[in-house]
């Protein structure tokens, strides 16, 4: 079942959290960027950063149409998300609620070996989470955001992405305000292939 559809607006106060300390990904560290200098690199599409990695592949698995469990355990009619790959293979786009006024989209890619996710949330923030990997699948821990006018303010702070099968996954996000968690989204959610013949 998916608590997300009718408390989405509660769901969704990812208020976004500035950047925490001098926090930085990795591979931004120590190295120029967009340099005005002539550039006498030789790179080819061979030499750049491969688009294979386990975490990703991960989520690149999920590629698909995944629908809310009914009270009955089978697909229902909500169609809660939608993964596609893109840029070469080097990141995934997850579409929330495709079509309708509350769509949002998600973003993982990789980040040297940090599995990251970019969420772009209705409310127009945008948290993004690294991924922790636990018995039951993936955490996501909150790196920091944007349009957050004080680290305190309501936002998604920790996920949890449990990978049942690979035709079913079960997931907790956890909002918190000031540190204390003020709202929980579950969701259970099955993948349909082709949802049109099925009706």
């Amino acid at each position: 079942m998916i608590r997300l559809a009718t408390t989405l607006l509660g769901a969704c106060t990812l208020i976004s959290l500035p950047l925490i300390g001098n926090q930085e990904p990795a591979s931004a560290k120590n190295q120029p960027c967009c340099s005005t200098e002539a550039s006498t690199s030789t790179a080819t599409l061979a030499s750049l950063p491969s688009s294979t990695a386990p975490q990703l592949d991960q989520i690149k698995s999920l590629v698909g149409d995944w629908y809310e469990v009914g009270d009955d355990g089978k697909p229902s009619e909500t169609l809660v998300s939608s993964y596609r790959v893109t840029a070469g293979g080097h990141a995934v786009i997850e579409t929330l609620f495709p079509g309708s006024e509350h769509e949002m989209i998600s973003i993982y890619h990789m980040d040297g070996g940090d599995l990251l996710l970019t969420h772009y949330c209705v409310l127009g923030n945008a948290p993004t989470y690294r991924a922790e990997r636990s018995d039951a699948g993936l955490v996501w821990r909150c790196q920091g955001a944007h349009n957050l006018a004080r680290h305190g303010d309501a936002h998604m702070h920790e996920g949890h992405t449990q990978f049942v099968d690979k035709n079913r996954i079960v997931g907790k996000w956890l909002q918190t305000v000031d540190g204390e968690v003020s709202y929980t989204a579950e969701f259970d959610l099955v993948r349909v292939q082709n949802k049109a013949t099925q009706q």
